[in-house]
C-alpha cells in the first residue's frame, strides 16, 4: 500500500513539475523536480530497508 501512495505522489510531484516549466516559471519547476527526485530515491531506500523485516520467502533477495 506504502508503494503505491509513493508511486502516486511521485507521478504527481513530477507532473506538477512539467505543468510549472511548461508555464515558464522555473523556480518552481526546481521545487517540484527536487520533490520528485527525493520521491524516486526514497521509494528506491524503503524497498531496500523493508526485506530485512519480511518472512522468509518473501523478499526478492532469496532469489539471488
Amino acid at each position: 500500500m506504502l508503494f503505491m501512495f509513493m508511486a502516486v505522489w511521485w507521478f504527481i510531484t513530477t507532473l506538477n513539475g512539467l505543468s510549472t516549466i511548461i508555464r515558464k516559471n522555473v523556480l518552481a519547476h526546481k521545487l517540484w523536480m527536487i520533490r520528485s527526485y527525493a520521491m524516486a530515491l526514497d521509494g528506491r531506500n524503503v524497498s531496500y530497508l523493508s526485506h530485512p523485516f519480511l518472512p522468509p520467502g518473501m523478499g526478492s533477495f532469496e532469489k539471488l
